[in-house]
Order: C-alpha cells, then sequence, then structure tokens
C-alpha cells in the first residue's frame, strides 16, 4: 500500500505492507522501492515491511533545488520512522549501494532504535573503483552525460551490473525504471554525483569508524561479482572481522534482484537470530 510523509514540504512515497516486527529497505541509485519486490513478498507475512522512494527516486517529490547528500538522505530516514514508530519500536534497517551511508549516520544517532543493521554492498569509504572513476568522467561531460542517464542507458547499466544469467532479469529492471520516465536528466544526475561528490568531503570520511563503533547486530551481505562496491564492502569486512559476513557467488551489484532467492534465505536466517 502506497503512502506518503512530507519532509521539508516535499513528499516522500513509501511503500508498507505486512504485520508485526519493523524492517525497512533503502534502496540506492538509479533503482527506487520496486527494487525489494521479491524481498517483501517473502517477507511480509511475518514482518511489516516499508520501502520508501528517496527523494528524486521513484514516486516521491523530484525537486531541483534540493542538495541530495547523505545527511539529507538520513534526515528524510529520520523523518520516515519518526512518522512510522512508536517510541518503543526497534527497526531493522536493510539498506544497498547509497542507501547504506544514510543508514549507518542515522544507526548512530539512534543505537536504542535500532535492532540490526544490515548492509548489502554499498558506498563507505572515499576511494573511488576504476569503474567509479569512469563513470563520474562520463556523468560530467556535455551531452554525454544525459546520454548516460537515459531511460535505454539505465537499463544496460543495470544489466551490466549483475551475473546470475536469469532470463527475468530485462523485466525485473524495466520495472523499476518504470518510475524514471519522467525524471528529468539534471535530477539523475544530482542524485548520483551530489551525494558521492560531497560524501567524499564529509561522511565517507567516517562512516566506516561509525559503523565500527555501533553497539548493535550489524550484518554483511557481500556479491563478489560486483564492479562498483564490492571493494567497499569487502574492506569494512575485513575491518570488523567479528562481524557475520555472508557471500553470494555469481551475483552482481544488484543483489535483490540478481539473487533474490539467496538473499531471502539469507535474511530469513538473519532475523531469526
Amino acid at each position: 500500500m502506497n503512502q506518503t510523509i512530507t519532509y521539508q514540504n516535499y513528499r516522500i512515497n513509501f511503500r508498507k505492507e505486512g504485520s508485526g516486527e519493523l524492517l525497512v529497505f533503502l534502496h540506492g541509485w538509479p533503482t527506487n522501492s520496486r527494487l525489494w519486490q521479491a524481498q517483501v513478498e517473502r517477507l511480509k507475512t511475518d514482518f511489516t515491511t516499508i520501502t520508501p522512494d528517496w527523494l528524486g527516486f521513484g514516486q516521491s517529490d523530484k525537486p531541483t533545488d534540493h542538495h541530495y547528500t547523505f545527511t539529507k538522505k538520513k534526515e528524510i530516514l529520520d523523518a520516515l520512522l519518526s512518522n512510522q514508530m512508536s517510541d518503543n519500536d526497534k527497526v531493522t534497517l536493510v539498506a544497498h549501494d547509497i542507501g547504506g551511508p544514510p543508514a549507518i549516520l542515522w544507526a548512530s544517532e539512534n543505537e536504542a532504535r535500532i535492532k540490526r543493521l544490515i548492509l548489502l554492498n554499498t558506498v563507505i569509504y572515499p576511494f573511488k573503483t576504476k569503474l567509479d572513476r569512469l563513470s563520474h568522467v562520463l556523468f560530467n561531460i556535455p551531452v554525454i552525460k544525459n546520454i548516460m542517464v537515459s531511460q535505454f542507458s539505465l537499463g544496460n547499466i543495470m544489466k551490466m551490473n549483475t551475473r546470475s544469467g536469469d532470463k527475468a532479469i530485462g523485466k525485473k529492471i524495466q520495472a523499476i525504471l518504470a518510475d524514471c520516465q519522467n525524471i528529468k536528466p539534471e535530477i539523475k544526475l544530482k542524485t548520483i554525483l551530489e551525494p558521492l561528490d560531497e560524501g567524499g568531503k564529509n561522511e565517507l570520511l567516517s562512516l566506516s569508524e561509525k559503523f565500527s563503533k555501533l553497539n548493535i547486530k550489524k550484518y554483511l551481505i557481500i556479491a563478489k561479482g560486483d564492479p562498483l562496491c564490492y571493494e567497499h564492502i569487502k574492506k569494512l569486512s575485513m575491518e570488523n572481522p567479528s562481524v557475520p559476513a555472508f557471500y553470494i557467488e555469481n551475483c552482481g551489484h544488484y543483489i535483490p534482484i540478481d539473487q533474490p532467492y539467496a538473499l531471502n534465505g539469507i535474511l530469513r536466517k538473519i532475523l531469526k537470530e
């Protein structure tokens, strides 16, 4: 069921299904709440699942004057959870890609309100992989940058960053990107360049330290075939050897649609602990 909250006069869309303990799934770029459909379908029988669209994505508002930073995303997450949680509730956060930093930032300020933090391949450090550097250059070249965020290009970017060979991947990607059709190219670019550029100067400098200091249940789910965030999540795992890490073979960056059955099994195992 689609619902909305207001953040700084902007409308934030989220889907809420099921009942029971609260699970909140946070998407990355260039996806939206539809990324988590397979997980919601599997878990909504036992949990209350909430899947928001970040500002600039999906069916949420897409303002041109907003600064799409990780700190702003943390504020949006706080507005959502303040709206949906009672004083005694605890939440499990499941975050992917650029959804990871705001999850860590919020958890570091709200330890008493969080039950578990589960990170899938996500950005943690200010360093860039080879693919990051290439993408950043292309996203800043006139004309080319608009081509890079066209529906056709985004579909190919997502397809190239999956590994399972699932014949349904193309349809899953199309369903996710359907909500991107009317988003202006400048917004698509802002939603990826601003958090990473600003994060490299600010939030990403201390994110791994904040994660390590969290005195909560933490888990890492790692796709080895991810050229975008594998180096980030692997390094985080090495720095935190006591944090359980679950590796998924033959899986690229977009884990929830690339290996949904494997991911659902891991989530079930974690949520039983």
